[in-house]
């Protein structure tokens, strides 16, 4: 029975992985658009895999771990790829560092109270709290400015 289980749910996963494809395919491209929340599809997609992931036989590990080394190579490649702007200068590139240089600094320079209500309705609009949010978090435990947080942590998650 409990196989059974498992082997409807591998094959949902691909039908449904297939169906989200297709669903953000169609939105992005502006041909058709459900008023539904893709992303909650995305953190549950997942969740189907597990019975694939949970199948492998040790013959199968050696693959497994040439995956794993082929996964950090793309990310250490997102991640060179995303540090090389500043190896020669120190200015980050673009006008949105500027925005989240301004939003970090107006957080930090709050502390520690959260300025939702205070801020521009331009920022509030553009930019939920969570970055900001954390940026203070970093601010206050590791000593980080706005700068910092530009340079160090904008390619790491850019990485991914």
């Amino acid at each position: 029975m409990k196989a059974k289980i498992a082997r409807v749910v591998e094959l949902s996963f691909f039908q449904l992985s297939l169906l989200f494809l297709l669903l953000v395919l169609l939105k992005e491209f502006h041909i058709f658009s459900l008023d539904i929340s893709y992303q909650l599809l995305a953190y549950l997609l997942p969740l189907f895999a597990l019975p694939i992931l949970l199948r492998f036989k040790p013959a199968e590990e050696r693959k497994l771990a040439s995956v794993w080394v082929i996964l950090l190579a793309v990310f250490l490649f997102g991640l060179c790829i995303r540090l090389l702007p500043y190896i020669h200068t120190q200015v980050p590139l673009g006008y949105d560092a500027g925005i989240y240089k301004y939003i970090f600094e107006v957080y930090a320079n709050n502390l520690p109270q959260i300025p939702e209500s205070t801020l521009p309705l331009w920022v509030r609009e553009m930019s939920p709290q969570g970055l900001p949010v954390l940026a203070n978090a970093l601010h206050t435990v590791a000593g980080t400015n706005a700068t910092q947080l530009l340079h160090y942590l904008f390619p790491l998650l850019g990485a991914f």
